[in-house]
């Protein structure tokens, strides 16, 4: 009996229960589906980010939340990913972009369930650009090797990274985008230069990254010589401070000379930017010189300079022989130089062997001069070119006492100058046979005359100065003062003659005189 009885509940617990599961999501016992719920987050992100899901706001009228279940489909492709769980969170990640919809399902103890979906927006992530250099640093002969295949993309494989440069990040991109990671370049200027790289994936994201590439550039050569040009004996003064870098001070920079450009070095390397050097023949000669920075790049330059070699100094005399009333003249048109025309070399004259110069130099290569003490006289002539090379040489002669009766003119100088008072001077000697005499002298025409010795007149409707009669035979030195006018040029003339007891003598020595 007892045994019938428990079969008899068992039969009524089982009907009732096929009674309260007649339908879907409850049954007419009043049990209702439990209500879905969950939050994401984040609700977006790239690919590769791991989304958090949460159903724990899950609910049902009947079970508490502990004994829901849930279960999810991560893409909602109508096939559940994970299986049912009493736990509500869930982790996920996505392995290419899109907008994904997730589903979740939740079911209470009575196996009632409901559903709900939310979409997650999942991004392409842009890939990392990096490169490298080799060398970091070189100068403008260096062939720099850049590499990016460091470049990663969490979507893409690195050979489908297509990459490009801009080698001095002016804005304006250098190579076409290529998957080919490495690339080179040299740089014709010095400095530092930033290299910009820009990585490109499948879907067009891209990102960029800079380095920095220092670049030595070649120093510039620059020299100046003082004076260009010269004789053999001259020592010129080489100066290369012009040198300059952009990196390296000037103190740092090194030099050396070739003097004659012949590809041997005459001096070694220094940081002393001057030298001198005398030339032992001459000719032009190229003179090199070569900088040097500290990164060890050269320049060089090469300046011409001339050397010339002094002039042959050459004079003749006429007449060859004289007395102490001739005026002599020298003429040194003989003189050559291999350089200059014969018109541009300049003469002076020494006409007493004294070691002074008694002429400025000139052009003219002609001068007169009347001795006035007879013996063996040395006369000097130096001739000076264009570039001061000098040469001397001389002759002597015998002058003899010029025959008395005379007179002889005399001028301090040897030229006249525009404006400026010239003295003349005139010895007349008288014989001791001389009774009387008398003394008159020419100047140029339109020479103003002044300050005349002796009780001289100046004679204004000949033109003449005049002195006496003397009545004796005394010796005298008559003097008086000419003023070339100004614009006055060329060579002008002196005339002048002494009356001897009536017999006229034209008066020799300085006769002729040459404009400064």
């Amino acid at each position: 009996m007892k045994a019938n009885s428990l079969i008899l509940v068992i039969v009524i617990g089982i009907a009732a229960m096929i009674a309260g599961c007649g339908g879907g999501g409850g049954g007419d016992n009043g049990n209702t589906a439990p209500i879905a719920s969950f939050t994401v987050a984040p609700p977006n992100g790239p690919v590769s980010m791991v989304f958090a899901f949460d159903a724990s706001g899950c609910n049902d009228a009947q079970d508490g939340a502990a004994f829901l279940q849930v279960r999810w489909d991560w893409d909602n492709d109508g096939v559940w990913d994970t299986i049912f769980s009493v736990t509500k969170t869930a982790i996920h990640t996505y392995n290419t972009a899109g907008n994904y919809v997730v589903k979740m399902q939740v079911r209470d103890s009575q196996g009632n369930t409901s559903s709900t979906t939310r979409e997650v927006i999942v991004n392409n992530e842009t890939p990392t650009a990096a490169f490298t250099v080799a060398p970091a640093a070189g100068d403008t002969n260096t062939l720099f090797q850049f590499d990016a295949s460091g470049c990663t993309d969490p979507q893409d494989p690195p050979g489908a990274l297509q990459v490009r440069w801009d080698w001095d990040n002016d804005g304006t991109w250098d190579t076409d985008y290529s998957t080919i990671k490495t690339a080179t370049h040299t740089y014709a200027a010095g400095g530092t230069h930033t290299v910009k790289l820009v990585v490109k994936d499948t879907d067009g994201n891209s990102s960029t990254t800079t380095r920095q590439v220092a670049v030595n550039s070649a120093p510039t050569a620059a020299f100046t010589v003082v004076p260009t040009t010269g004789g053999e004996g001259t020592s010129f003064a080489f100066n290369a401070s012009g040198c300059a870098d952009l990196q390296d001070a000037s103190a740092l920079l090194q030099v050396r000379w070739d003097w004659t450009n012949d590809g041997t070095w005459d001096t070694a390397y220094s940081t002393t930017k001057t030298a001198n050097h005398t030339f032992g023949g001459n000719g032009t000669f190229t003179v090199k010189m070569e900088v040097k920075d500290t990164g060890g790049l050269t320049a060089s330059t090469t300046r011409p300079i001339v050397v010339t070699s002094p002039p042959t100094a050459a004079f003749t005399v006429t007449p060859a022989t004289g007395d102490t009333g001739t005026e002599f003249l020298f003429d040194a048109s003989g003189s050559t130089d291999n350089e200059d025309l014969t018109s541009e070399l300049q003469a002076q004259w020494d006409w007493n062997d004294d070691g002074v110069w008694d002429t400025a130099y000139t052009t003219t290569k002609t001068a007169y001069h009347t001795f006035t003490t007879a013996g063996t006289h040395t006369v000097w002539l130096r001739v000076k070119d264009t570039d001061g090379l000098t040469a001397t040489i001389s002759h002597s002669g015998t002058v003899t006492e010029a025959a008395l009766p005379n007179a002889i003119r005399l001028f301090p100088v040897e030229t006249y100058t525009p404006g400026t008072m010239l003295l003349v001077s005139i010895v007349v000697t008288p014989s001791a046979a001389t009774v009387a005499y008398a003394y008159e002298d020419t100047p140029p025409e339109g020479w103003p005359v002044s300050n005349i010795n002796n009780a001289g007149v100046y004679d204004a409707v000949n033109k003449k100065v005049k002195w006496g009669p003397f009545f004796d035979n005394n010796a005298r030195t008559f003097t008086y003062t000419v003023t070339p006018p100004i614009g006055e040029s060329g060579t002008k003339t002196f005339t002048g003659r002494a009356s001897f007891d009536g017999t006229n003598v034209d008066t020799t020595g300085n006769r002729t005189i040459l404009p400064q």
